[in-house]
């Protein structure tokens, strides 16, 4: 398969794979919200999300190193083995940290410590969820992403058939049908998947510390830059809650989550195009360019679907999202820029630029937040579309700025 088949092949699984994990993730809360109790929904969202970010956490960023190094590797089974291993125990080595230190931080979840299997679900979840992480970062690495798909189809429909079948176990249900669905994909993924990928692969619980050197500098790097860029994600909820309230929070977590979905396409042909790039560096410039390409002309079309569509999209949610509207449409036209943004960021992965990517993933941020804080007592909801869309042009700006330079040179 030739570079732009590749790409493309891989492109259409990693957005498959965003939008199985939506789809499923809207029905899986759905059902959730009508056979559990809303404290129950709670406490396993709570188990649920705060494993998720302590393998954000610990993990460093590793799976992007895998992308970057293991097309290279004169030995990938072993590196693919040392990173599967570092990340099983840096996750429970964080989990037992976090465990040990929640009177300090979440007395509530000291409290339901005291429960066993809480807190054995809480200390299995963060390594499974590590695992499962870094296999898809593995496939995507060998280009083979189209497992990755297939790993998370069978997260998501064992997931949901559970959810459904679980309800009389209360929040240990929601946990319970996440966990067993997601070890199950894990083990599909290492004993089946990946030594297909990977022709003799078999898994040997051993780190190499010579390739963890090779590996972290580079992956915390990357990870860094791309948890800066997603600041405005993380704090925008909270922010748009203390200024004004908890309603408006709802509808611009609701209108960013949409907005978002507009770019994943530009996110998983960046994706791609990361793969492509670390398996042949010198032919990546065409690669790049038809990245930024079918970026730019999936992504606009989406956001003209959406911003004509905001309306009655935000109608599905109830009128209670009403105030959403204006926002989404803000969301739709930053979706172009963002998606050539990510593509821009994976040339500078690929070319091991990372003080560049970090600088500007952080003045994208700073950009974000002084509009916000500047507009939004006047403009209310609009001033985090106004932010977004402000911070990405001049990120896009920047970007081809630096790009049209680089080709003159």
């Amino acid at each position: 398969m030739n570079s732009e088949d590749s790409l493309l092949v891989n492109s259409f699984f990693l957005f498959g794979i965003l939008v199985v994990s939506s789809g499923f993730g809207f029905l899986v809360w759905l059902a959730a919200s009508r056979l559990y109790l809303p404290a129950e929904v709670g406490l396993a969202t709570t188990i649920i999300s705060t494993s998720q970010f302590l393998t954000g956490l610990a993990g460093l960023g590793l799976g992007m190193g895998l992308i970057k190094f293991l097309p290279a590797s004169a030995q990938p089974a072993r590196m693919v083995n040392t990173a599967l291993v570092f990340t099983i125990g840096v996750s429970i080595l964080a989990s037992l940290v976090y465990v040990l230190g929640a009177p300090l931080w979440s007395p509530s979840l000291a409290e339901m410590g005291s429960r066993g299997r809480f807190l054995f679900a809480f200390l299995l979840c963060a390594p499974v969820f590590g695992v499962n992480s870094l296999l898809q970062m593995v496939f995507q690495a060998l280009r083979q992403s189209k497992y990755g798909f297939w790993m998370v189809v069978i997260t998501n429909l064992l997931r949901l058939v559970l959810t459904l079948l679980l309800a009389s176990w209360g929040a240990a249900g929601i946990i319970a049908a996440m966990l067993i669905g997601m070890f199950f994909s894990v083990l599909v993924g290492m004993f089946l998947f990946l030594p297909r990928a990977l022709p003799a692969y078999h898994f040997d619980p051993a780190w190499h510390f010579p390739i963890l050197r090779q590996l972290i500098p580079y992956s915390f790097g990357v990870h860094l830059a791309l948890q800066a860029y997603q600041v405005p994600l993380l704090l925008t909820p909270l922010l748009v809650m203390e200024r004004l309230g908890p309603v408006y929070s709802a509808n611009a977590y609701i209108a960013w989550m949409l907005g978002s979905l507009i770019a994943s396409a530009g996110q998983a042909i960046a994706g791609a195009a990361f793969a492509e790039g670390s398996h042949d560096a010198e032919g990546f410039v065409p690669v790049f360019n038809r990245s930024l390409r079918l970026s730019l002309w999936i992504t606009s079309g989406l956001a003209v679907l959406l911003g004509f569509g905001a309306p009655w999209v935000l109608a599905v949610f109830g009128k209670s999202y009403q105030y959403a509207a204006p926002l989404l449409v803000w969301m739709a036209l930053a979706a172009p820029c963002v998606a050539l943004n990510r593509v821009f960021f994976t040339r500078m992965q690929v070319e091991h630029d990372l003080k560049r990517l970090l600088a500007l993933s952080l003045f994208s941020t700073i950009i974000y937040l002084l509009v916000f804080f500047l507009l939004v007592d006047e403009w209310e909801l609009k001033s985090v579309g106004i932010g977004w869309l402000t911070s990405q042009v001049f990120l896009a700006t920047v970007c081809f700025g630096a790009d049209r330079k680089d080709r003159v040179a």
